[in-house]
């Protein structure tokens, strides 16, 4: 069983953005990283990693040193490294989807909906596409198709817009896009693979600001040093994009007229 973990991030400044981020693995791994995440938290007295307290240098990481600090997220993203198969996520520049008009808006639903099932789409893809290659080296004996591999998603309960995630989630079922391929359900901060995905989208919001020019910095080192654990797939929503997806449903709309 392949299981997803994915959360979400939001920043205001230098720009407006929001991401859904996390990792793909299996139950054996999943189970694993669980027990090595928390008693690495333990090992450095900490209860819960949560990537914006741990960067503002609040809560239980207020007056840590920056050996301390460097010591934490080397060993956390080692353990993401070892135990994850792909990191996916998908953000949205919130400033383009808020010029959009009202009507425009609701037929795209909200930016957190859009993000997850976009991350859940490219997660299905992913599946197939690494199942075709076992398939054809030899590596697994794999007897099924690869759209059949079901996959879990789980996102952190509480998050604005869940309710809307859930629905979008349930019309895809029932249009046949995602049919028989997912599962999902929510899920509280303590779970260790949650609070790796808050890292994740944490690091995808710092990176979009980037990519669109509002910040001029180099890639934060964290993100570089994650990258060269696991690889990493994201994409993200602007005007441009945004505006390709409404052309495409109002042809479907005629379509079905």
């Amino acid at each position: 069983m392949f299981r997803a973990y994915f959360d979400r991030s939001e920043l205001g400044q230098p720009a407006d953005v929001l991401a859904v981020s996390g990792y793909l693995s299996s139950d054996d791994h999943w189970r694993d990283f669980e027990t090595e995440w928390h008693r690495a938290l333990a090992d450095f007295g900490v209860g819960t990693f949560h990537m914006t307290d741990f960067e503002c240098r609040r809560g239980e990481f207020a007056d840590w040193d920056q050996v301390r600090r460097t010591a934490l997220l080397g060993r956390l993203i080692d353990l993401i490294g070892n135990h994850a198969f792909v990191a996916i996520g998908a953000a949205i520049v919130l400033a383009d989807y808020n010029g959009l008009d009202e009507a425009d808006r609701e037929r795209l639903g909200h930016p957190y909906a859009m993000c997850a099932t976009k991350a859940v789409a490219d997660t299905l893809r992913w599946v197939d596409q690494r199942i075709e290659r076992a398939r054809a080296s030899g590596e697994w004996e794999v007897t099924e198709k690869g759209k059949n591999v079901p996959v879990e998603f789980v996102f952190e309960e509480g998050d604005e817009g869940a309710g809307q995630l859930a629905e979008q989630l349930r019309k895809e079922q029932e249009s046949g896009m995602f049919v028989g391929r997912i599962q999902w359900r929510f899920d509280g901060k303590g779970v260790a693979a949650l609070q790796a995905a808050d890292f994740a989208a944490y690091e995808t919001t710092k990176q979009l600001v980037r990519t669109i020019g509002a910040d001029e910095r180099a890639m934060r080192r964290s993100l570089d040093v994650l990258l060269d654990k696991v690889a990493y797939e994201a994409e993200y929503f602007n005007s441009s994009s945004m505006g390709q997806i409404l052309k495409g449903m109002g042809r479907e709309e005629q379509r079905q007229q």
